[in-house]
């Protein structure tokens, strides 16, 4: 039984890389991954998170939402957890290469602040809502 599902594993597997490159993969991964906080995608985790598009995250909070996909749960409840995953994640993009060890540096110093709540309505601006409680989702489904 566990065998069969091994080798369905597996048959995906090499089906999904003959189709998509690994940037194609790694995107369809972030669009479905849960942040914590009810975030599901890289663009709910940044709204929920920092009240912002993806685009507009800086360095240290790009890094504190990937570094909250190990233990989405345990980072929305330990702030010091949360700050210590991304710290880690600076170290490993500049280990990599793919910032400078001053940008890491720079980016661990800084605080972070995470909305309380956001609200997010189809072609229009963002908007921190601070205290308000509850789901995006229904706020906005419910025609407020």
């Amino acid at each position: 039984f566990a065998g069969r599902y091994a080798g369905m594993e597996l048959a995906l597997t090499v089906w999904l890389s003959r189709h998509f490159t690994a940037a194609e993969l790694a995107q369809a991964r972030y669009d479905l991954a849960y942040f914590g906080r009810g975030a599901y995608g890289f663009e709910d985790a940044a709204a929920r998170y920092f009240c912002k598009w993806p685009e507009e995250l800086e360095l240290h909070e790009l890094a504190l939402l990937v570094g909250n996909l190990q233990a989405p749960d345990r980072s929305a409840r330990s702030h010091d957890y949360a700050l210590n995953r991304r710290d880690f994640m600076l170290r490993h993009f500049a280990k990599r290469g793919l910032i400078s060890e001053a940008d890491a540096a720079a980016a661990a110093a800084r605080s972070v602040e995470v909305s309380e709540f956001c609200l997010f309505v189809p072609d229009r601006p963002r908007m921190c809502v601070p205290g308000v409680p509850g789901p995006q989702e229904r706020l906005v489904n419910s025609g407020s």
